[in-house]
């Protein structure tokens, strides 16, 4: 038998096979560029790497960081023209609302606080570090005395104060809460009338029906009724200009509610001024 035999389960190979293997695309290759960092100022960088880091501790340290900022107020600073104000009563009430916490400290409450002490016009609280607060003052400019016990600003404004007895030389309006301003108009008008006469009023009172009564600093007394003031008193200083200037150390008070004329009461009896006198002014 000539040439090679074939074996039984074998087949004629005709090369050495390759296994075919699928190989996935390559991902293109990402090149970082930083070269254009070179063209940002330090001064920005500086910046952002700060920002980052309070941003960073803000996170990371949570309660801890935010406990830190927010301890109790500690300094309080008044500033502005302070020349009736308890600066050391002020402090103190600031320092004690502000243990809540120079961050959680409502800065409105405080200001509220502030105005309440009497004396205070306006206030501006400010914050500032660490862990301080700024009060700007402007103060009240009393005019007169309201009532007992309180002052009224050049505003109209009726504000508390612990003791008036300083301010004995400005003159006392009683009235209404509400009309303090009417008040303080008409004794504009009155007082700048009396003037002309060398009297100056001490006091002047509004009763709850609208009567108006004044006294003078000589103590004398004008009764003027609910209407038409700024008329009487006009009158009155003609009259008295005439006569009852002689004799005003003998006055008691003189009535102006009339039509026409007053009425004079005096203080001590006298054979000829015995009671009251009546007087007709022209119309």
């Amino acid at each position: 038998m000539s040439g090679k035999q074939k074996l039984p389960g074998s087949s004629t190979r005709r090369g050495a096979s390759r296994a075919v293997v699928n190989k996935e695309p390559s991902k293109p290759k990402i090149k970082l560029r930083v070269s254009w960092l070179k063209h940002i100022p330090w001064s920005v960088l500086t910046v952002v790497m700060l920002v980052s880091g309070f941003v960073y501790s803000s996170i990371f340290l949570g309660k801890e960081f935010y406990a830190f900022l927010d301890q109790p107020i500690r300094n309080v600073v008044v500033s502005g023209d302070v020349d009736h104000v308890n600066v050391a009563a002020l402090k103190e009430s600031i320092l004690e609302s502000g243990k809540l916490g120079f961050i959680t400290s409502d800065m409105e409450r405080l200001r509220v606080e502030a105005e309440a002490l009497g004396w205070v016009k306006t206030v501006t609280v400010t914050r500032f570090w660490p862990y301080g607060v700024e009060l700007s003052l402007t103060e009240h400019t009393p005019v007169a005395r309201w009532g007992k016990g309180s002052l009224l600003s050049a505003d109209g404004e009726v504000f508390e104060v612990d003791d008036t007895s300083k301010f004995q030389n400005l003159p006392v309006l009683h009235g209404a809460l509400g009309q303090e301003l009417e008040l303080m108009a008409t004794y504009s008008d009155l007082n700048r009338q009396l003037a002309a006469a060398g009297l100056i009023i001490e006091s002047l009172k509004q009763s709850s029906r609208g009567a108006w009564q004044l006294v003078c600093r000589n103590r004398l007394k004008l009764n003027l009724g609910r209407d038409r003031v700024n008329e009487k008193i006009s009158k009155f200083v003609t009259v008295f200009k005439l006569s009852l200037h002689k004799q005003v150390e003998q006055i008691e008070q003189v009535d102006l509610r009339y039509t026409n004329g007053l009425a004079v009461a005096w203080k001590a009896p006298k054979k000829e001024l015995k009671g009251k006198s009546q007087l007709k002014v022209g119309s």
